[in-house]
């Protein structure tokens, strides 16, 4: 999988490094908010993966001014899910094919995996790092985030540098996460 920002989508190949190999693009209708400018990604064990956004959220079911309201977005894996299952425009009971986005982190640089539906993010515009639990996903579309748990830690300091990923990894034998703080 490769992430390509000027479409807010992804690009899925097959048989990689093969003679065989293809690739298929994928643009879920929503994709200007929930994977707008995608920096980083974390897949899961479980058939998730989340995204994290270079974003202040400029598109919202259009245009808008910055507001801020993003965060790591959750996605299933499931090829007959992702980009595919909610993809009527304008929004109705479903927005896309995202499972699940918490919204505490925007213009986030890095994420990490560390179980089930958490994972670890920075927040570029504070310079923080975050735990995100989704918990239970909400499905594709939704949009009831009630379950989710979010901690910041303040004193982690990371520098946001524009267009350059602070990435980090999550040591599953040693419990340490590990940031590249690219702008400090």
């Amino acid at each position: 999988w490769t992430f390509n920002t000027t479409i807010h989508g992804a690009v899925i190949y097959f048989d990689p490094g093969t003679e065989a190999q293809t690739a298929e693009v994928r643009v879920d209708a929503y994709g200007e908010h929930f994977m707008a400018f995608v920096s980083s990604v974390a897949f899961a064990d479980n058939g998730n993966f989340a995204t994290c956004q270079e974003s202040r959220d400029e598109w919202n079911v259009g245009p808008q001014a910055p507001d801020d309201f993003m965060g790591p977005t959750l996605w299933s894996a499931d090829l007959d899910v992702f980009a595919m299952v909610g993809q009527a425009f304008p929004p109705g009971a479903q927005e896309g094919s995202h499972l699940d986005m918490l919204h505490q982190s925007p213009l986030c640089m890095g994420i990490a995996h560390e179980q089930g539906n958490a994972f670890w993010a920075i927040d570029g515009l504070a310079g923080d790092v975050l735990r995100y639990d989704c918990v239970n996903d909400h499905g594709p579309g939704g949009g009831d985030h009630s379950d989710g748990v979010i901690r910041r830690y303040m004193d982690v300091t990371v520098t946001r540098e524009a267009n350059i990923v602070s990435h980090m990894e999550y040591d599953h034998a040693t419990g340490m996460l590990y940031i590249a703080d690219t702008g400090g």
